[in-house]
């Protein structure tokens, strides 16, 4: 598949932390707030992310939540169960691309949900990308992580 630089305008539903520390700066970053304690996490090596709860906001309206992590990268749901960061979109018609993300599970034989960051070239485009597994999100506190606050 490939990918492509669009206005940074999705909605901001999930982030993910990369490098040695991912877990260490997730943990600090939820600590002991209740609200945020019940948030979905997932993580492996080198990485950990953080999936949105929701909150009643204005008029009502339900909100996105997420805890504020320097460095993380913002993600949003571009499709069920696949996540993309905030200003990158597929690079194919809308009306296919329901068909190429089934298509990218089924020839990598991977079950999302899951995290796609791509590798961009000086052109704004990219057809590699770096692929996260999420199949194991649990809230943050019955997660692995919070055994280790």
């Amino acid at each position: 598949m490939r990918w492509r630089r669009v206005d940074p305008v999705q909605t901001i539903d999930a982030a993910i932390l990369l490098g040695a520390d991912a877990a260490g700066r997730l943990r600090t970053a939820i600590g002991r707030s209740a609200l945020f304690r019940t948030l979905r996490v997932a993580h492996g090596e080198d990485w950990a992310a953080v999936f949105a709860g929701e909150v009643t906001g204005a008029g009502g309206r339900r909100e996105p939540i997420l805890p504020r992590i320097a460095g993380a990268v913002a993600l949003y749901e571009a499709a069920p169960d696949w996540w993309l960061p905030a200003g990158v979109a597929v690079d194919v018609p809308a009306h296919v691309e329901a068909v190429l993300w089934r298509a990218m599970a089924a020839s990598r034989h991977i079950q999302p949900p899951a995290i796609v960051l791509p590798r961009f070239e000086a052109d704004g485009t990219s057809g590699e990308a770096d692929l996260y597994l999420a199949r194991q999100a649990v809230p943050f506190e019955r997660s692995a992580l919070s055994e280790a606050a």
